[in-house]
């Protein structure tokens, strides 16, 4: 999954959010763990809402927080502000 998601952090960093969320879709499918699920979602979730998509990035906050035990370092509590935040 590194190698997808290392293409939408590229994309993401050069403006291009559709393709940027097109690589981090296929990182998702290939993450293998609760923990790099949920690092995915949530930078989904954010680049929806840098979008304005604010509908879209709630519903991928709600999947980081829906997550199991394992999780990135403050994951937990940033999702949750930004969950509060929409």
């Amino acid at each position: 999954y590194k190698a997808w998601y290392g293409l939408g952090q590229v994309y993401e960093l050069l403006g291009s959010s559709g393709m940027a969320l097109y690589y981090y879709e296929h990182a998702r499918r290939l993450c293998r763990t609760v923990a790099d699920i949920r690092r995915v979602v949530l930078v989904m979730g954010d680049l929806y809402e840098e979008m304005g998509r604010l509908e879209r990035a709630l519903s991928f906050y709600k999947l980081a927080a829906d997550g199991g035990q394992e999780q990135p370092r403050g994951a937990s509590g940033k999702v949750l502000l930004k969950i509060g935040a929409i």
